[in-house]
């Protein structure tokens, strides 16, 4: 997996390939192809794209390439925030391509869950160069909720918070919809 930060250009190529692959699909509405469109509308005319260290505050589009094959499978809108040396990510939402949201419900659970933890990773490497640097995962839907409360839930596990305790993370929640990684040492 590798992460893509996007140039208008490059944002407009992936525009022109997920439309590409949500028209070859046959069971696809015209609902669901307006909806992609609507989406990279929004990205374009905010500017919610670029590097997110230069956008602070401010949300913006990353893609992910699942395979490395050049193909960009999933965005992730993300919000970064620097007080002093601690930098704080917010993981605000995930969006996938039409051809994983075409997977059958397991491959695409499975698909999901290895996209968060390589995120979630990223992020926390990311913010790991000071104590109380952060990575938070917002739940914005009931669906994203119940994820990230069976998320929080494993964690609370003896060996996995040792496991976590070790590599000098905290996981907690913060609020209802919050699950926040910090770094402790």
């Amino acid at each position: 997996m590798k992460l893509k930060i996007f140039n208008l250009e490059s944002l407009q190529d992936v525009r022109k390939h997920w439309v590409s692959s949500a028209l070859s699909q046959k069971d696809l509405s015209e609902a669901s192809l307006e909806l992609i469109e609507q989406f990279f509308d929004l990205i374009e005319q905010n500017h919610w794209y670029g590097n997110f260290y230069d956008r602070p505050n401010n949300n913006t589009y990353i893609g992910v390439d699942l395979d490395e094959d050049g193909i960009i499978d999933v965005f992730v809108e993300v919000i970064y925030f620097r007080r002093g040396r601690v930098k704080t990510f917010k993981i605000m939402d995930i969006y996938y391509s039409p051809s994983i949201e075409a997977l059958s419900e397991t491959e695409y659970d499975g698909k999901c869950i290895h996209t968060l933890v390589y995120i979630v990773n990223e992020f926390v490497k990311e913010s790991s160069d000071a104590i109380g640097g952060s990575t938070k995962i917002y739940a914005r839907t009931n669906t994203s909720l119940k994820f990230i409360t069976q998320l929080h839930q494993a964690t609370q596990d003896k060996e996995i918070q040792e496991e976590f305790e070790s590599a000098g993370l905290e996981v907690s929640r913060e609020g209802e919809r919050w699950l926040a990684f910090k770094v402790k040492k």
